[in-house]
């Protein structure tokens, strides 16, 4: 399970046991504009959960958000124009969940840990 600390620009993450903190702001500086938002979609697998990461933790836990929503909320968080593959990675990575048919997408209950991409 991973836990944030929401309502900060420099999110941080942990694992379950509080091992090997992951600042995603500092990870993501260079990939990040001035406030805040990821200019640039990383290649180095660290980077790219660690981006996802920061993403994810826009999203509240129990809330069921549109296909509509979910690019809204992503494209505010971004400046690169390119939600749909922001989108279908926080998807594949299993930091969200949807229906079958798109309808739906909502924050995964346990959320992926650092350990589950072999990063720590």
């Amino acid at each position: 399970m991973t836990t944030e600390r929401k309502g900060t620009a420099g999110a941080k993450i942990w694992n379950e046991k509080g091992r090997k903190n992951m600042d995603c702001t500092a990870l993501l500086r260079r990939y990040l504009d001035e406030s805040g938002k990821l200019k640039q979609y990383p290649s180095k697998l660290q980077l790219r959960i660690a981006a996802l990461m920061v993403l994810a933790s826009k999203f509240e836990p129990g809330v069921n958000y549109t296909e509509r929503q979910v690019n809204d909320l992503i494209g505010g968080n971004h400046t690169f124009n390119d939600s749909c593959l922001l989108r279908r990675e926080l998807v594949a990575n299993k930091f969200l969940s949807r229906k079958t048919d798109g309808s739906a997408y909502w924050l995964t209950e346990q959320q992926p840990t650092p350990a589950d991409f072999g990063l720590e």
